[in-house]
């Protein structure tokens, strides 16, 4: 585990999920993912919390560190929560999923806003602290509440069934450094 995944462990701790899975070889076992595409790349999330735990989880977060690309981030995310989905049934499934990218900083382009890599800027604040993810590239060149399309082409076929509901989530930011200095 690196240093931004150890920050991002303490973070979703302080968040209140109190079990929190980490490493992709825990999660793919968890969740039985298998490996996707070709090679050993596995579009796996980092982190899985739960509050209170598993075994009675009310609320889940998938959690991705990440650097600035966003798009495999989304990748990772989808396929986890497609696979949290198929893992957990309808009686025992968390009833609020949260998908977080967790990023150690941002940084202010003229004419765009904050970025968090190519194309992907934050908008707006919720009650948990966290930034809705905007997509910037629209055709219109304006930033739109992010519910960002996730790249189901990599995902393992029986997680395919998962692949609308998941893509309707929207996914929310925490920036270490910004947050820190507030």
């Amino acid at each position: 585990m690196n240093e931004q995944e150890a920050q991002a462990r303490e973070f979703l701790r302080r968040l209140g999920y109190t079990q929190v899975i980490d490493g992709e070889e825990n999660i793919k076992a968890l969740l039985n993912i298998k490996t996707i595409g070709s090679g050993d790349k596995t579009n796996c999330a980092d982190l899985i919390g739960f509050r209170p735990n598993m075994a009675h989880a009310h609320s889940a977060v998938i959690c991705e560190s990440k650097g600035t690309d966003v798009e495999h981030s989304l990748v990772q995310l989808g396929n986890v929560a497609c696979a949290m989905l198929e893992r957990f049934k309808a009686e025992s499934r968390p009833s609020d999923l949260l998908l977080l990218l967790y990023r150690s900083s941002s940084r202010m382009i003229e004419g765009v806003g904050e970025s968090v890599g190519p194309k992907y800027t934050i908008g707006d604040r919720d009650r948990r602290g966290l930034y809705s993810l905007v997509h910037a590239g629209t055709d219109e060149q304006k930033s739109a509440p992010a519910s960002p399309r996730i790249d189901m082409k990599r995902l393992d076929l029986k997680l395919q069934l998962w692949a609308e509901r998941v893509s309707k989530l929207p996914v929310y930011v925490y920036i270490e450094r910004r947050d820190a200095k507030a």
